[in-house]
């Protein structure tokens, strides 16, 4: 449960997720080391650096539904705000929300990778 501690510590919103997997938390769990294998935020990256909006908004897009279904509540938020911002205004508009959304993903990976790779995870990590 070590890695469910510092989800929730970070404010992941775990409940709900493990909730609608019926109280499986080694599956949530399994689920979100997933993430870590997630090309959708590298891919968003690599569009923007290209200047490719439309493929970065179908990136984001992606990312954000991922978020969502894995409960990084402040993850989800931010790539709505910035798949809004898109939409209105150039890449400079949307460049601060970036950074941010670039942090909360390093700080999760960080999070998700502290059991080491390849481990394997059961109720009790």
């Amino acid at each position: 449960m070590e890695l469910l501690k510092k989800l929730n510590k970070h404010g992941i919103d775990t409940e709900s997720v493990i909730t609608r997997l019926g109280g499986n938390v080694p599956l949530y769990l399994s689920i979100c080391k997933k993430f870590l294998f997630d090309t959708s935020y590298p891919k968003l990256m690599e569009a923007l650096s290209l200047g490719s909006i439309s493929d970065a908004k179908m990136h984001i897009h992606t990312l954000k539904g991922v978020a969502a279904n894995l409960g990084f509540q402040y993850m989800h938020a931010l790539c709505k705000h910035i798949l809004t911002a898109m939409e209105q205004c150039e890449l400079k508009c949307f460049e601060h929300d970036i950074n941010c959304l670039s942090d909360e993903y390093k700080i999760i990976i960080a999070i998700l990778s502290d059991n080491g790779p390849g481990q394997k995870l059961n109720s009790s990590n």
